[in-house]
């Protein structure tokens, strides 16, 4: 089995859970200066099911937060 780890994304559910002042901070960290998006952890789900020589990895889906 395989799993996705995500980082921030930009969804409904995180703008409803963090603020528009932490979101901010959060960015500020982020090396991309932005967050996720849902096209990027599609891309990495199309990856884990294209892919027959992947076994029990986390990968990680996150534009580097520091």
């Amino acid at each position: 089995f395989n799993a996705i780890s995500p980082g921030y994304i930009d969804v409904e559910s995180t703008a409803k859970h963090i603020t528009d002042t932490k979101l901010t901070l959060i960015k500020e960290k982020i090396s991309l200066r932005k967050l996720g998006d849902a096209k990027s952890i599609g891309q990495a789900v199309e990856f884990i099911i294209q892919t027959d020589y992947l076994n029990g990895q986390v990968i990680k889906v996150d534009p580097g937060f520091f």
